[in-house]
């Protein structure tokens, strides 16, 4: 049985991680590791699986899984064994060349399989894409109510804000739909929406990100819905969390990816 180290409890772990893995991954033995001592005994108590007390035992695991904000990333990076898989959350880095260059260069140091959680990706699997003349457009709405921006918490999160943090999904899956060669510009950024224009030899797509925007993909007139519910979220981490373990990694292209994206939002 392999052991996993789970380093974060926020309520994505809580919601979607830990419920797949328990139902789906039973060869897994599971511990959570949390800032906050008395999150982990409760994440770690209300679904059954082991709490990490000691900092000093961080390097006996057999996998690891980041799911802490990107600003920490490089902390625990250095603690953990580099010869050991690691999946690590969405975004790569924080919207900054710097943050980007920092999280990189220790990432490169693993010999293991990486894996980052831009589980969007798997909507392909639902919808036809044609191998060229890919039109269309990705709208994802990030919900926060006038308090919430009045306090600007959108910009609370990491440096790039709350758009960047969760709409890069389908900012991600634009670049990845179209392929090694899509190019990415910013058109509009305002604190209500965000789009962008994404374009390779395959094709155009628009994407939308913000609270103005839908929650939509339309690529050649199929239209999915879908893709951000519960139970989407929980599939798509499945499948790509069963990549992770078979050994598979996405990282040289969330690399490029990132990089274009941050390069055309700075």
């Amino acid at each position: 049985m392999k052991r996993l180290l789970i380093i974060g409890a926020g309520g994505y772990v809580s919601a979607i991680v830990l419920p797949t893995l328990k139902k789906h991954f039973k060869d897994i033995d599971i511990t959570v590791l949390s800032k906050r001592p008395s999150n982990t005994k409760t994440v770690a108590a209300k679904n059954s699986v082991n709490e990490l007390r000691s900092i000093e035992d961080i390097d006996t695991y057999d996998l690891y899984f980041l799911a802490i904000p990107a600003v920490e990333y490089e902390y625990f990076l250095k603690l953990i064994p580099k010869d050991k898989p690691l999946w690590i959350e969405k975004p790569l880095s924080e919207a900054t060349h710097k943050h980007f260059d920092s999280v990189t260069s220790e990432l490169e140091k693993f010999t293991s399989n990486i894996y980052v959680g831009f589980n969007k990706r798997e909507v392909v699997s639902d919808i036809q894409i044609p191998v060229a003349g890919i039109s269309g457009e990705l709208s994802m709405k990030i919900y926060y109510d006038e308090s919430m921006k009045k306090s600007l918490w959108q910009q609370f999160m990491l440096e790039g804000g709350i758009y960047y943090a969760d709409g890069i999904h389908v900012i991600d899956l634009a670049l990845f739909i179209l392929g090694s060669d899509a190019s990415i510009e910013l058109l509009v950024r305002t604190e209500d929406l965000w789009r962008f224009d994404v374009r390779s030899s395959k094709g155009v797509l628009i994407v939308e990100v913000g609270n103005a925007a839908n929650d939509l993909i339309e690529i050649n007139s199929h239209v999915n819905k879908d893709f951000v519910n519960y139970t989407h979220s929980l599939k798509f981490f499945k499948s790509s969390f069963s990549k992770f373990i078979q050994g598979e990694s996405n990282y040289r292209v969330s690399v490029e990816n990132t990089r274009k994206i941050i390069d055309a939002l700075c």
